[in-house]
């Protein structure tokens, strides 16, 4: 499934699991906190990325189905 996404968005996938595994080397929440905040951040990215992917591919859709019909009426 990784590998079916574009670039940047493993990369965000990536490096929120290096902060997981950071902060799982902390027993105190004060040490442990800031990872998993920036774990938090980086997941954030990743699915901001990917609604990125899915308005483009849903823009592009509607393109093609106007395209498509405006060529329909000329004929």
């Amino acid at each position: 499934m990784l590998r079916n996404l574009p670039e940047h968005i493993r990369a965000c996938l990536h490096e929120a699991a290096e902060c997981r595994e950071r902060a799982a080397r902390y027993d105190s929440e004060e040490f442990k906190q800031p990872y998993l905040d920036m774990e938090r951040r980086w997941m954030r990215l990743a699915q901001s990325y990917e609604f990125m992917e899915a308005l483009d591919r849903f823009l592009a859709d509607k393109d093609r189905a106007k395209e498509e019909e405006e060529r329909e009426k000329k004929e």
